[in-house]
């Protein structure tokens, strides 16, 4: 970066230059110096693209040749030069002032560019991580003075992670290319600092072991290699965990400190756990008639968090009584009464929390008098204040009626009422008292509320000016104005026009405007002329856009991502828009525009993009088990940049015990410069799935396109498929008579409509949100009839976490199968089957519906419910309820029944960064005869 000293120095070297005038003041000020003929640009030799650079620091010189020399526009161009983080050093050398002409020459010395940062030695800790400790980027400037600082984050880093002297390196090497480096991060870890001992001490309700299990510390010092080592932090967050489990089991007044002894000639640390259990809280509830001590109460209790000075005690009885007088107890008393309790090794204190609720206050009337603009339903609807009902008790709370005085109010303001007042009156209806001190005798006592209002006069805009825009018509402003001639006047609503005005105005190129507005009311007060005075400040136009940091990307690909274009006026909106285009480029980790000038108040501003690209190349393996597949291997790899225009090339193969499946797909994410993306796909796949006497071979191309709506959350899709299928019978039975056509090789063309709503939280884990897609596939048989019908597939999913660490999961899926050619029988690989670790688990793999030999039976109509409750155990570990429904339906009497069968289970997942690991066990509530009981699954990832 410039050095902010630079405008110093050179203010410095004018200081020191011939006299231009007779007093000898050095440079002159504006209009008073010589003529500035021309501006010399010299850029310093191998630093790139000399007239890249050159058109770039052109832009944000605001001196103008042919214009007498200016001070304050040099200061200008060295702070727009600053502000584009481009030159590491600047030096304007000092014309000969004497001169009527003069030549200013900038000598310019841009940064280096980083195309590469490389990371050797970091495992196990990521490379992102080292990279993400760095301020130097990929696409960014090198400092070389900023070496030192960078080599320093980075041993903290691996500091932090219990390395005891780590060696970090940071050398820049040329890459081949003028003016670009590629930084090379060399980290020596050294030795790692291992748990020695783990002593816990203080704790007599919980054993040392349960407490041990509760921490990372100590679990992964069970370990192997580097994973044993002692993280600081890791402790740090056990004991917030330990003080958690502590007061989640009543004891409110624990406390936890660490104690960590290191021995660096070892490498051997000692922690030691001090814990202050304190009492154990047993909390009680007596005269709590309105309210469930354990569902409702206890959610008031406001231990969980500590009760030092007994403050969470205090908190709990202030909710307590929040919620008795929100609900109309006016006169409740809550108060406790304790006792302490147990030996010195297990005390306890005991808590009762007593509670006279006292009468309950009911409105049972409200009348409403002074209005003439409203009537009651409509003034009713803006009060939380209720009278008896289905869907209201009636209960009076007046600080619930106070916040209904102001809605009514803010009714009538926003009608352009300002000076309307609302008072109230509550009459209680008198009685003979009961002995609880209420007056009807059944534990309430009602009263009757009166509201009066005095509206005042209606206040209306009676006219409009607006002075001051010369880019935009009146018209136009006054169209999208919300003060307008005949509206109601609010006065909060000047602020919004106000930037409405700011808006529109600044899109036109004025990123400076300035906008007052103000009214004035007419002496009876039911007129206001509303003015806004607008300062434009002076247009701003967009010069060249430049662009950094895209050494593979092709400038092409990125320039057609902006919504702002050179010569046009200076937009932030389209700015934001560009920026957020670039952003979702598959090709681009991140996006930084810059602006030198605009803050000078340039005529015309440079747009700089700094862009950090993902590394194009990628891939991935894997290996496992599943129910599903049984023993799965698969490889997967791509160019996410390919040939530098954002394109998608990936290709991929897994092999199991079920078949294999090869493919290589190519994506253009712009398809013709839309925002429509299309993929292009070759696949060839053998699948013989579990429990099918019929395997099948089938290969063809597929074309995809979709186009993302509602900021990503719809997703609709047009997809087609051509594919040569072949079913065939398994083991080398023959073909059942009569079936031979089935057995062809079949080609088939196969059109699907799609539409997919998601607005889940996580696509690993998650935990809120509803997902909904809809298919249709239209397929017809290039050579028989076998595969023309349609196939409708619905799916929607649902996740609520009402409480922390308790989620509920819903999916239900229907699916039908209608024949439209002159064939009805379907083949059984376009069939529906039901079963399984995916579907409804208890059962095996496709077997929900089964013939008499026990032999999976698929259908042309499927319908398929789940529910499954999921609950975090902490440690990564979630336990999971569920209950699965299935009905496969229209087998064309293949056997099996068209009955629901249901199953229900339990699991144990664990928790990795890249999704859940399960085992899972369902017992079949239905089981027919000959069947077993129930299941086991081993899932990878989530069933739904």
């Amino acid at each position: 970066m410039l050095l902010i000293g630079v405008a110093l120095l050179l203010i410095l070297d004018s200081a020191s230059a011939p006299a231009a005038d007779p007093n000898g003041s050095g440079r002159l000020s504006a209009g008073e110096g010589p003529i500035v003929s021309g501006i010399d640009i010299e850029i310093e030799e191998g630093r790139g693209d000399t007239a890249r650079w050159e058109s770039m620091a052109r832009g944000m010189i605001l001196v103008k040749a042919g214009e007498p020399f200016s001070e304050a526009a040099l200061q200008k161009s060295l702070a727009a030069l600053d502000a584009s983080g481009m030159f590491a050093a600047v030096h304007v050398p000092d014309p000969d002032w004497t001169a009527d002409e003069i030549v200013l020459t900038f000598r310019l010395t841009p940064f280096f560019r980083i195309r590469a940062i490389r990371v050797a030695g970091a495992f196990p800790v990521f490379d992102r991580e080292v990279r993400n400790a760095l301020t130097f980027h990929s696409g960014g400037s090198y400092d070389a003075e900023r070496i030192p600082a960078e080599e320093a984050s980075v041993v903290d880093l691996f500091k932090s992670q219990g390395y005891i002297a780590p060696v970090v390196r940071i050398t820049a090497e040329p890459s081949g290319t003028a003016g670009i480096v590629d930084l090379r991060v060399r980290i020596d870890k050294g030795r790692y600092f291992r748990l020695e001992s783990f002593a816990v001490d203080g704790n007599r309700a919980f054993s040392d072991f349960r407490l041990k299990l509760r921490t990372d510390a100590w679990k992964k010092s069970l370990l192997f290699g580097g994973v044993t080592r002692f993280v600081r932090k890791d402790l740090d967050e056990d004991v917030r965990e330990l003080v958690k489990f502590y007061r989640a089991k009543g004891y409110a007044d624990a406390a936890v400190d660490a104690r960590v002894a290191r021995d660096v000639e070892t490498a051997a640390v000692d922690v030691w756990l001090a814990v202050e259990e304190g009492p154990r809280y047993d909390v009680s509830f007596e005269g709590n008639d309105a309210y469930w001590a354990w569902w409702t109460l206890r959610r008031d209790l406001a231990l969980s968090t500590g009760n030092r000075n007994d403050a969470g005690l205090k908190k709990s009885l202030r909710n307590i009584r929040n919620r008795y007088r929100s609900d109309g107890y006016l006169d409740s008393r809550v108060t406790t009464a304790e006792s302490l309790s147990g030996e010195a090794s297990e005390k306890r204190r005991d808590i009762r929390i007593l509670i006279d609720e006292g009468p309950r206050s009911v409105v049972e009337h409200i009348d409403i008098e002074g209005n003439t603009t409203f009537d009651d339903d409509r003034i009713l609807k803006q009060m939380l204040t209720r009278t008896p009902g289905l869907l209201a008790d009636g209960e009076y709370d007046p600080r619930r009626l106070k916040d209904d005085i102001g809605a009514v109010k803010a009714l009538y303001l926003r009608e352009g009422f300002l000076k309307t007042t609302v008072a109230w009156k509550m009459d209680w209806q008198a009685g003979t008292e009961t002995a609880d001190g209420d007056d009807s005798g059944d534990g309430k006592r009602y009263g009757r509320l009166a509201i009066t209002i005095d509206e005042g006069v209606q206040t209306r805009v009676s006219s409009l000016s607006i002075t001051g825009v010369s880019v935009v018509s009146l018209e136009t402003l006054e169209t999208v104005l919300l003060l307008k001639p005949g509206e109601p006047y609010r006065e909060y609503l000047l602020k919004t026009d106000e930037d409405t005005i700011t808006g529109i105005v600044a899109e036109k190129g004025y990123p400076y405007v300035q906008v007052k507005g103000s009214a004035a009311l007419s002496s009876d007060g039911t007129g206001a002329h509303v003015r806004y005075t607008v300062s434009e400040g002076g247009y701003v136009g967009v010069g060249r856009i430049h662009f950094t940091g895209n050494f593979r990307t092709v400038e092409e690909i990125l320039r057609n991502e902006l919504e702002i274009r050179p010569d046009g006026p200076f937009s932030a909106r389209k700015i934001l828009e560009s920026r957020r285009n670039i952003q979702n480029m598959g090709a681009v980790d991140s996006v930084r525009f810059r602006f030198p000038g605009l803050q000078e108040r340039a005529e015309t501003v440079d747009l700089i993009v700094e862009v950090e690209e993902e590394p194009p190349y990628w891939m991935e393996f894997s290996l496992g088990y599943d129910t599903e597949r049984h023993f799965f291997a698969a490889a997967r790899g791509g160019d996410r940049n390919f040939l530098g225009r954002n394109q998608d090339l990936r290709g991929g193969m897994e092999i199991s015990q079920i078949g294999y499946r090869l493919e290589a797909a190519f994506t253009e994410p712009r398809f013709r410069q839309s925002r429509i993306s299309a993929t292009s796909t070759v696949f060839g796949e053998k699948r013989e799935a579990f429990n099918q006497d019929f395997g099948t071979r089938n290969f063809g191309v597929s074309q995809v396109f979709s186009r993302r709506l509602l900021d990503g959350a719809l997703d609709l899709g047009l997809a087609f498929s051509l594919e040569r299928r072949e079913q065939y019978m398994r083991g080398g039975s023959p073909i059942p008579e009569g079936d031979e056509e089935l057995y062809r090789t079949r080609t088939v063309l196969v059109g699907t409509p799609s539409a997919v709503y998601n607005t889940t939280d996580s696509f690993v884990r998650p935990t809120r949100g509803v997902f909904a897609s809809f298919h249709v596939d239209l397929s017809r048989g290039l050579q028989e009839s076998l595969d023309d019908f349609l196939k409708y597939r619905f799916e929607t999913r649902y996740y609520k976490t009402p409480v922390d660490r308790l989620t509920f999961a819903i999916r239900g899926m229907y699916g039908y199968i209608y024949p439209y050619g002159s064939d009805s029988v379907v083949p059984d690989d376009q069939l529906f089957y039901l079963g399984g670790t995916a579907t409804v688990r208890g059962f095996d793999e496709n077997l929900l519906r089964i013939d008499a030999d026990g032999r999976a039976v698929g259908g042309r109509e499927s319908l398929l419910g789940n529910l499954e409750v999921r609950y975090d155990l902490g440690m990564n570990l979630e336990m999971a309820a569920f209950y699965d429904v299935g009905r496969i339906g229209r087998a064309g009497g293949s056997g099996g029944s068209d009955d629901l069968r249901s199953s229900a289970g339990l699991g144990l997942r664990y928790i990795t960064p890249i999704g859940a690991v399960g085992i899972l066990y369902g017992w079949k509530l239905d089981p027919m005869a000959g069947e077993d009981a129930g299941r086991l699954h081993f899932s990878i990832g989530y069933t739904f």
